[in-house]
């Protein structure tokens, strides 16, 4: 397995959290706080903003939503809050961005911001 760059290696140390990478992908992080904890709130909200949403009963009943409605929802129903909901909407922008063949570049700062944005309103909140 390759190291972690040194600059997330700082990042997780600056945040008391271990120096490695967590394994788990951040929506699985939230998934499960949503499973354990809102499930009733979460359905409620969806129902109300897609009729056609059926009650989730798993992660993977979850992941059938679009990640921007499920941010929403979140912060609707209070799991998060304005701020945040804003700050991982554009974490998702920039993974999507990244995510698919183009010209666009970023570096190793932005890198840093977006991990240490995801760790301190993700990893760090929702520890299940």
């Amino acid at each position: 397995m390759a190291e972690d760059p040194p600059v997330i290696v700082k990042i997780l140390s600056h945040l008391g959290l271990p120096s490695r990478a967590p394994l788990r992908a951040p929506a699985r992080r939230v998934d499960e706080e949503v499973l354990a904890n809102h499930l009733a709130a979460f359905n409620a909200e969806a129902a109300k903003r897609f009729p056609k949403w059926t009650s989730a009963k798993n992660a993977d009943d979850l992941s059938t939503m679009k990640e921007a409605h499920f941010l929403q929802i979140l912060h609707a129903i209070s799991v998060i809050g304005k701020n945040t909901k804003d700050e991982l909407e554009g974490c998702l922008k920039l993974r999507n961005t990244c995510g698919h063949p183009n010209s666009h570049k970023i570096g190793e700062h932005r890198v840093a911001s977006h991990i240490e944005t995801l760790m301190l309103n993700v990893f760090s909140q929702f520890r299940i």
